[in-house]
């Protein structure tokens, strides 16, 4: 991936402009205010975005248990007729 700098004041004239070529040219940019880096704009990578959502739901999950707001697999056997 290539990356490039731009000013803060460009980058936010022209934020459309820099989202279509960061979509289509594979490319990342550091945005400087005065000089120095203060944030990157890169393309999401969507097997990054489902395991970022995959770890949120475990948690939730770690935590419901914890509370004790979940069913016993027995229990939800049971409810459905299946045992």
């Amino acid at each position: 991936m290539k990356t490039q700098l731009v000013g803060l004041k460009e980058f936010r004239q022209n934020i459309a402009s820099y989202s279509k070529r960061i979509q289509s040219h594979k490319v990342r940019y550091l945005v400087l205010r005065k000089n120095k880096p203060i944030f990157e704009v890169k393309a999401v990578d969507k097997d990054d975005i489902m395991k970022e959502i995959l770890i949120c739901d475990i948690a939730r999950a770690r935590e419901d248990i914890k509370a004790g707001r979940f069913i016993s697999h027995k229990q939800l056997k049971k409810k459905y007729g299946l045992s």
